[in-house]
């Protein structure tokens, strides 16, 4: 074979052959690489303390370089904990390694060796190497100076690429910022994983149950009242009707919630039918915090603590209002029974038999003595509703499904994706972690 003299020739670069091209430095070493292996940074060391050379070292600071596999933690603390006896420049990105010693270089693409193992003989090149002359263009070009070549006679002025040079202090808080991110979360070992398909759920299927809006038709039994009561009254009655269909429908706060809750449900979701309803998953917090800013609101207005900022709400009653009303009218008919008929007292006013201890002592009137015991009657032994408790109850939950595969293969469910031209998933490739 001829031996021809030639300023760049193409060359197998192994972890070998950079270890060998290392140790012929004279003067100064500069090497640019995503991240190290301990071995280098220790050779390293050893070769700025046993030659007094010169050697800057350019390193990718970001912790993707050793989570990616280009280089080892241990290296990068090698160096950190060293970096008074190198000139070290941190950068965010390096792809293309270099490696100059003296007035030679090596220009190669280094393997990523935790996800792929260095073959034991290398069957294509993989890199350069250059003399003096090339050495030199390319340091100056790092300088920021810009460089002409020529082409078959065709001038082509390339662009300088400077690196922006930080101090040392500046070098080594990125480094310490990146160690401690590795520290935290340690790069996951390549041999426990297996490379797989994986999906992410860009949609996924709502279940929102609001309870206590429904508020229905109320009614209060009054056998308890009745079983005391010993009359023939064709009257009398045997329940209570604490919130008519009317005082229902009079409550506009729980129009307007529900008006307000289907614009939401319009803009955030879509209907799918017997399937359910969609949601977009990034759009989740937001929808969750449109329905529950319209529950609160429907709280206050049931409460009537809107009454001061809205004159409208004036023109209805709030639920404490209307069941007010009908506890009120309750009462006076539950008096006016009991005045009627004093034989039924001595049960009656067993909730307090005080209070008529003073009827017969004539230091009550018999009228502020009924009503007393008829209004722990109707809270003890009735039950009437309390608006504060029955507001209390109102609240949404809200349940999230993945969709599943065989869902996706249904022809409705895929002629509904088609109709509202989303997307339910996000495929990638990935690494899951094998079982030992």
């Amino acid at each position: 074979m001829k031996n021809k003299n030639t300023e760049i020739q193409l060359q197998k670069i192994s972890q070998e052959t950079l270890i060998q091209f290392l140790n012929k430095v004279q003067r100064r070493i500069v090497i640019a690489k995503a991240g190290y292996q301990p071995e280098e940074i220790k050779q390293l060391i050893e070769l700025v303390n046993s030659r007094r050379i010169q050697c800057d070292v350019y390193i990718e600071s970001s912790e993707n370089a050793i989570r990616y596999g280009f280089g080892k933690q241990e290296a990068m603390e090698l160096l950190n904990d060293n970096i008074e006896i190198f000139n070290i420049q941190s950068v965010n990105q390096i792809r293309m390694a270099f490696v100059i010693v003296d007035d030679n270089i090596l220009v190669y693409v280094p393997l990523a060796l935790s996800w792929e193992k260095e073959p034991d003989i290398l069957e294509f090149p993989n890199g350069l190497i250059g003399g003096e002359n090339l050495t030199k263009n390319l340091l100056n070009q790092i300088d920021g100076e810009k460089s002409e070549v020529k082409i078959e006679g065709l001038p082509i002025i390339l662009d300088s690429c400077p690196i922006i040079q930080k101090t040392k202090t500046e070098v080594k808080k990125e480094l310490s910022i990146t160690l401690k991110k590795l520290e935290e979360n340690p790069p996951v070992d390549p041999a426990t994983l297996r490379k797989t398909n994986i999906y992410r759920n860009k949609f996924k299927l709502l279940k929102m149950t609001v309870k206590g809006v429904n508020i229905k038709n109320k009614t209060v039994s009054l056998r308890p009242f009745n079983s005391i009561i010993k009359t023939t009254d064709d009257r009398l009655r045997s329940s209570w009707r604490a919130l008519t269909s009317d005082d229902v429908k009079n409550l506009k706060g729980i129009q307007i919630f529900q008006k307000e809750k289907n614009k939401i449900l319009e803009e955030f979701t879509f209907d799918a039918n017997r399937f359910g309803t969609l949601i977009e998953v990034k759009k989740k917090k937001e929808f969750e915090k449109g329905i529950c800013a319209q529950i609160e609101k429907l709280k206050k207005t049931l409460l009537n603590l809107n009454h001061e900022n809205n004159k409208n709400i004036d023109e209805t009653k709030s639920l404490i209002e209307i069941l007010e009303l009908s506890r009120n009218a309750l009462q006076e008919y539950m008096i006016g029974l009991s005045l009627r008929n004093e034989s039924c007292w001595n049960k009656l006013f067993l909730f307090n038999q005080y209070l008529l201890k003073q009827i017969n002592n004539n230091e009550m009137s018999k009228e502020n003595a009924c009503k007393e015991v008829i209004e722990s009657f109707i809270d003890i032994k009735l039950q009437f509703p309390d608006a504060e408790k029955m507001i209390e109850t109102i609240d949404v939950e809200f349940d999230y499904y993945d969709v599943s595969d065989e869902l996706l293969n249904k022809d409705d469910f895929k002629e509904l994706i088609k109709k509202y031209e989303v997307k339910i998933r996000e495929y990638n490739r990935a690494y899951e972690k094998q079982e030992s």
